[in-house]
């Protein structure tokens, strides 16, 4: 069976009651598979209520939304006025990650309950590995292979000489092979070939 795994936002609007007998003291009850969520703040006295209350929860491996209307009855006895289940799964593949539903408890309309729903959904693992490796652009330059890259410290262009300014993002390109640093308008013009893993420390360890 599918499963839904991410964050769900459910934002209980309001319900019509009115063919009720007599209004109503109600709140909704809000669970998912076996887990409660939590519940409205009562509405008091009306055949109308309107809660506008969101509930949001994270997890894995999410089936049904269970959505139960109540009445709070003044002995402290409480009935049943309706409740569906949902397919999460389901709310997903046909309306997407935003929906407003319109919930009816049979065929003729007798109640009806307002949601506004918001899914999340965690990411796969390997597509987000693939995403992340498709981003990964390749320059190539005299057998350097310059990737775009975050500096987290005060590095020089080692062609220009010049400081490789920036706070966010990824400021300039470093080779993959020997570490060289290069702001990406330089990475083009370096006059020489890569001369390996490590080349330049070994180099400066020669200089020395």
């Amino acid at each position: 069976c599918t499963m839904f795994s991410g964050r769900i936002e459910i934002l209980v609007v309001s319900a019509d009651l009115s063919k009720l007998s007599q209004a109503a003291n109600s709140y909704v009850r809000v669970k998912i598979d076996k887990i409660k969520i939590g519940e409205t703040a009562l509405q008091v006295d009306t055949a109308f209520p309107n809660w506008n209350e969101c509930f949001t929860t994270q997890m894995m491996s999410m089936e049904k939304l269970k959505l139960t209307i109540y009445n709070q009855k003044t002995t402290g006895k409480r009935d049943k006025i309706a409740f569906c289940h949902l397919s999460i799964p389901e709310m997903y593949e046909k309306y997407g990650t935003i929906m407003e539903i319109k919930l009816s408890q049979s065929k003729n309309s007798q109640y009806s309950l307002k949601l506004e729903i918001l899914l999340f959904p965690n990411e796969n693992k390997w597509a987000k590995v693939k995403k992340e490796i498709k981003t990964l652009k390749p320059h190539i330059h005299k057998k350097h292979i310059f990737f775009a890259t975050f500096f987290n410290q005060p590095v020089y262009c080692a062609h220009c000489k010049n400081f490789i300014w920036g706070i966010v993002g990824k400021q300039g390109y470093s080779c993959q092979n020997c570490g060289m640093s290069v702001h990406k308008e330089c990475h083009d013009q370096v006059l020489f070939n890569c001369l390996g893993v490590g080349a330049i420390q070994q180099n400066c360890g020669k200089n020395d």
